[in-house]
């Protein structure tokens, strides 16, 4: 493992590679290969939980362990999030990425510090009470406020009326994406509706 570490140049870059093993044991950990291989990926993913670099035995779990789907779910967004910001080479080729569906999930304001984005998507449930729900307009205004303060392109999901479409621009939102502008068109369609 520690000779993984060591820097490897490609193209003129340079990148490190580390790696995560997880370990089960024959018979202790499984009986067959399928369940072994199981047990040991299982055991990575701790590995990655805990860091880079590193490996972990398999180690037995209470049956129903959702919290071990919740931390393999955060797992996976950090390191997507770790990737991206790694690879800031997105800005230099004009690629922005987007937080989707802002403020549900594990789309955290820590996102937009540690995720190289350029768009902030306002999720469809906090659009879809507008303008009458004072919650939702109280969060949706934030949001805009929050995405302009960042200078990220703000982008409101699930605007199906005239009265939300025109609440959003007030608010600040740049783009709408919904029904009430067009339904999913093929590319032929989307062709001849933007030529005209």
């Amino acid at each position: 493992m520690d000779a993984l570490k060591l820097p490897l140049t490609q193209g003129g870059m340079s990148f490190t590679v580390t790696a995560n093993l997880g370990i089960s044991l024959h018979p202790n950990d499984g009986a067959g290969m399928d369940e072994l291989v199981r047990r040991a990926d299982a055991a990575m993913r701790d590995t990655k939980l805990a860091g880079r670099a590193a490996f972990r035995f398999h180690r037995a779990r209470p049956d129903g362990d959702d919290e071990h789907s919740r931390s393999r779910s955060r797992m996976k967004l950090d390191h997507a999030m770790r990737l991206a910001q790694a690879q800031g080479r997105f800005r230099l080729l004009g690629v922005k990425l987007a937080i989707d569906a802002f403020g549900t999930g594990y789309s955290s304001l820590a996102s937009l510090k540690r995720f190289p984005s350029g768009r902030l998507k306002i999720d469809r449930s906090f659009v879809s009470g507008l303008p009458a729900e004072e919650s939702d307009v109280a969060i949706v205004q934030a949001m805009s406020h929050m995405g302009g303060a960042l200078r990220l392109q703000t982008v409101a999901e699930g605007v199906e009326t005239e009265a939300q479409r025109e609440f959003l621009a007030a608010a600040g939102c740049d783009v709408f994406q919904s029904y009430l502008f067009a339904p999913a068109l093929h590319a032929a369609a989307f062709e001849a509706r933007v030529a005209a």
